[in-house]
């Protein structure tokens, strides 16, 4: 499950609207420290930062970042952005439909950034930065200065795992009498009642249910429902 499927199960569609919920559109730090969570059970890890102000880190292309800024950046705001809509086979236009206009954000203080695909790691005339893809790939690759970064994280190529993944079925299961005690419940619902407190934590790490965490489940009454 990736990040925006994490908010989108929580009623949000967009990562960074979810986490910049204070005041002028700052960082929430419980939004944040939830959603870290989450990214670090999910194989992202934070890249410390050196003395000298670099990352100890052999970024690499194709490496997925994220990243909050620092309060350097004392002016962020968006940048318009006027592309052409590539044609389909079906349609052969060119004029003023195929037109369209997008607000990219720049760097701005004290803030999330959903960051995407690195394309490299630079030196420029103000310090090293970072060059990455966004997630959004009709956006035009986009900068962020070692100096302007709070922290930052990275997920490894090797490590990134398709959003197919099937998700995990499971039986229904039925409460009986003495087991009722040692439930465990996954998004909301019950997927197995244990004997003693051993048995549940014993379940909860397997790697079935592990991988319910990340891909959601399914009971196999209702196949069509899907949990996560």
């Amino acid at each position: 499950m990736s990040t925006y499927q994490y908010v989108k199960n929580l009623g949000f569609d967009n990562v960074q609207h979810y986490i910049n919920s204070e005041s002028d559109g700052t960082l929430n730090k419980q939004r944040l420290g939830d959603m870290l969570t989450f990214m670090f059970f999910n194989n992202w890890i934070e890249i410390k930062r050196e003395d000298d102000g670099n990352f100890n880190y052999q970024f690499g292309g194709r490496d997925m970042i994220k990243y909050t800024t620092n309060s350097n950046p004392s002016k962020g705001g968006q940048r318009e952005i006027v592309y052409q809509k590539p044609e389909s086979r079906y349609s052969k236009k060119t004029d003023d439909t195929n037109i369209k206009k997008l607000l990219i954000y720049g760097s701005s203080a004290l803030k999330f950034r959903s960051g995407g695909w690195l394309i490299d790691c630079k030196d420029g005339e103000n310090g090293k930065y970072l060059l990455y893809k966004p997630h959004m790939l009709n956006q035009p690759p986009i900068s962020i200065q070692f100096k302007n970064i709070d922290r930052l994280f990275v997920l490894e190529k090797n490590k990134q795992k398709s959003s197919n993944t099937n998700p995990i079925s499971y039986v229904r299961p039925e409460a009986k009498d003495g087991k009722t005690k040692f439930k465990v419940e996954l998004y909301s619902q019950i997927v197995y009642y244990a004997s003693d407190e051993y048995k549940r934590k014993r379940f909860m790490s397997s790697s079935k249910f592990q991988g319910a965490l990340k891909n959601g489940f399914r009971f196999t009454d209702d196949y069509n429902k899907i949990y996560k």
